[in-house]
């Protein structure tokens, strides 16, 4: 299994992402040459932990959070942008159900003949972590619904990314 430096290695130096690392570094508020050293591994200068976060919003790319959520035996998801719709309620609730279905069509069919093969246990997870994925979302959204109104104005930065300064910086 890979480490937490081999994931955050292989995300920022992504062929297809072509991130700009100076433009990385930047926007993390660290020097170009601290991560250098953090991405190339070496085992006295270790990724800083506070960086992570900012480092997967930047990229929009979690995979560095999931594999510490993976070491830690956690799941973890997006929190998503809900209307607080009725309509919207029924739709989600009506998806769980079939989701749900779903799920647990596939463990009873995982467990039907006492042997369970790797692929079909990662199939059934990835079709449970689904289904708690959208139990959370509801719940959150329910929290949503209940809590006090307040007005939100958010502002959308369209500078958020290095491979989007890439892409402006070639046009």
């Amino acid at each position: 299994m890979d480490s937490l430096q081999d994931v955050i290695r292989r995300v920022v130096e992504d062929p297809k992402r072509k991130t700009d690392l100076r433009l990385l570094a930047r926007d993390l508020g660290v020097g170009y040459r601290s991560l250098m050293f953090w991405i190339a591994g070496n085992a006295d200068r270790r990724f800083p932990g506070e960086f992570i976060v900012p480092l997967c919003r930047l990229l929009n790319n979690y995979e560095a959070l999931d594999h510490m959520e993976q070491q830690a035996g956690r799941l973890a998801f997006s929190i998503p942008e809900l209307e607080s719709k009725e309509r919207t309620a029924d739709v989600n609730i009506q998806r769980l159900m079939k989701e749900v279905a779903e799920a647990v069509g596939s463990l009873c069919a995982t467990l039907e003949d006492g042997v369970v093969e790797e692929k079909e246990a990662s199939a059934t997870c990835a079709e449970l972590d689904d289904v708690i994925r959208h139990c959370a979302m509801l719940k959150y959204w329910l929290q949503q619904q209940s809590a006090p109104k307040h007005v939100v104005v958010r502002r959308q930065n369209k500078a958020a990314s290095p491979t989007r300064h890439l892409s402006e910086e070639r046009r």
